[in-house]
């Protein structure tokens, strides 16, 4: 549910029938949303974005919100989420091939995980903190840029995760809903009554006027020669195939 003076995109839709993994990815740029994700398996993923935080699911209900001044708030009514911290950090060239990898870990290093009736805010200070200490890790673990191979790629991001998880990275403090909290008591009481709709197949909603009955074909109207010449063209989603070796790139070096 998209509250009022919200703006959010879509930034991932994917879905491979094959593989059985679907991705989904939003991006809050201001407002606040109320979710309710369904559970989730494997390789599957929901994950909602703001310029602060990243908020990842495994199937719950929950409430985010995002302002430039306050930063980033995530609420929990029912579930886990994992909230993360983005980072941007340049790498050397030797371990391009494991960038992504690298990055992952070291956005999961921040990860704060928020509990039912539990809430944490994340500013841009957060960031800003949290990004000092991650770079000082990453320095002090890779300092080459000659090419690396591949099992020296994985022995430095094995590194790396181990001393980010002995890295003084200060996380934001979660604190716990009170009834003090009415706003949020009031979006839990909706978030509850959210439900995950699956649309019907398109074939179920097709009829053809072989099987209309007399009464659809008397209430059909022979549309106006004005009707008859306004046209609309709606643009349809480019669908883009990929194979295994593109869903999962990081498992390639």
């Amino acid at each position: 549910r998209i509250t009022g003076s919200t703006t959010l995109k879509l930034t991932e839709l994917y879905k491979d029938g094959k593989l059985a993994v679907e991705k989904t990815g939003l991006e809050l740029v201001a407002g606040k949303i109320l979710v309710k994700a369904r559970t989730l398996s494997g390789d599957d993923s929901f994950s909602v974005r703001t310029k602060t935080a990243v908020a990842g699911v495994r199937g719950t209900r929950f409430v985010v919100s995002y302002n430039e001044e306050q930063g980033t708030q995530v609420a929990v009514e029912s579930g886990k989420v994992a909230v993360a911290q983005p980072v941007a950090i340049t790498l050397p060239a030797g371990v391009t091939n494991a960038s992504k990898e690298i990055l992952s870990a070291l956005e999961r290093s921040t990860e704060v995980m928020v509990t039912p009736n539990e809430a944490v805010k994340i500013t841009r200070e957060d960031n800003l903190a949290t990004q000092k200490a991650v770079e000082s890790v990453v320095k002090d673990t890779i300092t080459t840029d000659t090419a690396l191979k591949p099992e020296a790629v994985r022995a430095a991001v094995v590194k790396i995760q181990a001393k980010l998880e002995a890295a003084p990275i200060a996380l934001p403090a979660k604190r716990v809903i009170t009834d003090e909290d009415k706003d949020l008591k009031k979006d839990f009481e909706a978030v509850k009554t959210l439900a995950v709709v699956t649309p019907p197949e398109a074939a179920t909603n097709k009829r053809t006027d072989d099987t209309k009955t007399d009464n659809d074909k008397k209430n059909t109207r022979v549309k106006t020669n004005e009707e008859s010449k306004a046209t609309v063209t709606v643009p349809q989603p480019q669908i883009i195939k990929r194979d295994k070796e593109d869903v999962n790139p990081e498992e390639r070096f």
